[in-house]
């Protein structure tokens, strides 16, 4: 399921030029919209099963985002905000992907602020992922959620090169429209899909080959200057 969050999500698209399109993007990523993105997410996450429009899910459920996204689910996870409420995580939520996630902001004790997000996290992220152009968060910086979290089925891949759009899938339509491009697929595509896929198999799915191969098969399908580290 694909959430839509009014407020931060298509219609900024609509601000006529790519300065006014970061600058909108730059507004919309505040307090008060994060904690109505996880309030979105909670409430789908509450009726699932309830609500005869939505799937009957009993499965285990993977919670995945990318950039504000990525913050989104890194907030659900159990990150301590200052600015935000601490709910707990529907049970039913097993394992978190987030692709380029974040630590820009709010408090300077990393170990505090990440240091309850106990369930199986992946952090996908490239070294040039240096978020659209606000010049408040550097590539070095997505990388903090890993080193502050927990041990136990935490996962961190760089992928050399990589940069912020390359991880934002297809451009879409309005996308296009404005900036005349279309994003060709990033050349480390089947080795993300591939990571990705395992992870989900291994926590959702409890298939021991994908978490063996998380740990031993992984790192040979990776290009030289590619970094990957579990713990």
């Amino acid at each position: 399921m694909a959430v839509q969050h009014p407020g931060s999500d298509d219609s900024l698209l609509q601000h006529g030029s790519p300065l006014a399109l970061r600058r909108a993007f730059k507004a919309a990523m505040n307090p008060e919209r994060l904690a109505e993105r996880a309030d979105d997410l909670r409430h789908i996450l509450d009726r699932l099963g309830h609500d005869p429009a939505l799937p009957d899910v009993r499965a285990p459920i993977g919670l995945a985002g990318h950039s504000f996204g990525a913050v989104t689910v890194q907030l659900l996870a159990g990150e301590r905000r200052p600015t935000q409420r601490v709910v707990p995580l529907d049970p039913r939520v097993r394992a978190i992907l987030a692709l380029s996630p974040s630590a820009r902001g709010e408090g300077h004790d990393l170990t505090e602020r990440f240091g309850a997000l106990e369930r199986p996290f992946f952090s996908l992220t490239g070294s040039r992922d240096d978020g659209m152009g606000l010049s408040d968060i550097t590539a070095a910086n997505r990388e903090l959620p890993f080193r502050h979290m927990p041990p136990g089925h935490k996962y961190l891949l760089v992928f050399a090169g990589g940069t912020h759009l390359d991880f934002a899938g297809q451009s879409s339509p309005a996308e296009q429209g404005m900036f005349r491009l279309r994003r060709a697929p990033p050349p480390f595509q089947n080795a993300l899909l591939a990571a990705s896929t395992a992870f989900w198999r291994a926590h959702l799915l409890d298939d021991s080959d994908a978490r063996h191969w998380l740990e031993s098969g992984l790192p040979g399908i990776l290009r030289n200057d590619d970094r990957y580290a579990r713990k």
